[in-house]
């Protein structure tokens, strides 16, 4: 089978959803030996954002881009320059009709953007989404002109994708609710557990490994979070909830636009210098030697934490997972003392928190069962299914072309 996945931002990624496309592409392209095809189509304002912007210095290349990881796939990076709505789908029609045109058996990708849709003609394409579809959009109350038209459009885009891949439940329901569910194929996340445990390689990941085994020897106890550092993901709530445990230390692992904001606020609080500390980018492959001192990690999002990140700390083994509860976890999670769920509120939350740090046996069950709810459920085996269902798709798409044709 020959894919070709189009994608906004695939290297260098810290983030779930480059891990998610990495590691269905290496079982692609090494297991079921497909051929693999990567278009990066990474938009100009990516260099402009904090964070993004020092991340990608050195990337700005156009061509081929050698993946390491990935020896088996070709990518290709191009850039697609900032630009009014019209200039904006021309550039994009521009850059990504021609790989479409050289006829691949199919089409995966994570670009929802209305402009690309234009270059999908003439081969199915699957939608991989790395979050929820626009849950919180079509939530709102719909009185205004304005979100019905956006709605008539998400309706429109979503539905010219042959299949539509989705974790349970939250994508599930946005995808219900638009009445094409017969689209849907439902997979979990792809977790290694043996992926987090890679060798120090430079004099960076050692330093990270020091700072929080020495914020650990001063504190009772750290609170990590492993996220990029976005207003989405809340990450100023992990705050909140430090100010009510003077006993705790607290890291951040990622980087993003929101870093400065919070170590500032951080050097100004007395309540909170000099026991937050923030790495930066930590690559996945040594989270698991990083947080051995770790004592919890803290999701913070209000809405989603069921995603790539949670399943992998879930893997880890290290330490407890706590989220804000968020209408995306599904129904096993609750079935077993899996992951300790909070809410919105930090005084609530600490107090929460703090009586599970102080209950060793019941930290040591919860990572126990949040391992074997990873093997269970997570289990790469999944891919197979998910092949199936693509050349399913790619026999019903040309049946019906010669049926048309005829």
């Amino acid at each position: 089978m020959r894919i070709l996945r189009v994608v906004h931002d695939y290297w260098p990624g810290v983030g779930g959803n480059e891990r998610w496309s990495f590691l269905h592409d290496k079982w692609f392209s090494e297991i079921a030996q497909d051929e693999v095809q990567v278009l990066v189509v990474r938009p100009e304002s990516f260099f402009e954002a904090p964070g993004y912007r020092e991340q990608l210095a050195e990337y700005r290349q156009i061509g081929e881009i050698d993946i390491p990881l990935l020896p088996r796939v070709k990518v290709f990076q191009t850039v697609i320059p900032n630009a009014s709505r019209v200039r904006l789908a021309y550039e994009y029609y521009k850059t990504i009709r021609p790989w479409v045109r050289k006829r691949p058996d199919i089409v995966i990708t994570q670009i929802e953007h209305f402009h690309a849709r234009p270059c999908w003609r003439g081969v199915p394409v699957v939608y991989e989404p790395g979050s929820a579809l626009a849950s919180s959009r079509r939530r709102r109350p719909s009185a205004t002109l304005a979100h019905r038209i956006r709605k008539q459009l998400a309706i429109s885009m979503y539905r010219r994708f042959q299949v539509i891949v989705t974790s349970p439940h939250l994508l599930y329901q946005d995808v219900k609710d638009l009445n094409l569910e017969h689209k849907v194929f439902m997979m979990r996340h792809i977790v290694d557990p043996t992926a987090f445990w890679g060798p120090l390689t430079t004099e960076q990941h050692e330093l990270a490994v020091n700072n929080v085994n020495s914020l650990a020897s001063q504190h009772g106890f750290v609170l990590a979070q492993f996220n990029r550092l976005h207003s989405f993901k809340n990450p100023e709530a992990l705050l909140d909830i430090a100010e009510q445990m003077p006993e705790c230390a607290v890291v951040f692992a990622g980087d993003g636009p929101e870093m400065v904001r919070l170590q500032a606020r951080v050097e100004g609080s007395p309540h909170l210098r000099n026991r937050v500390i923030f790495l930066g980018n930590i690559d996945v492959r040594i989270l698991g030697t990083v947080t051995e001192a770790v004592s919890a990690f803290v999701m913070t999002s209000p809405h989603g934490n069921y995603n790539t990140v949670f399943t992998e700390l879930l893997a880890l083994g290290n330490a407890p997972v706590i989220a804000i509860d968020t209408d995306d976890f599904p129904d096993e999670i609750d079935k077993q003392d899996t992951i300790l769920k909070i809410t919105q509120d930090p005084k609530e939350s600490a107090a929460r928190i703090r009586s599970l740090l102080m209950d060793n046996e019941r930290k040591a069950k919860m990572v126990g069962n949040g391992k074997r709810y990873v093997a269970d459920n997570h289990s790469v085996d999944q891919m197979w299914d998910y092949r199936e269902r693509l050349l399913q798709t790619v026999r019903e798409f040309r049946s019906r072309k010669r049926f048309v044709c005829g």
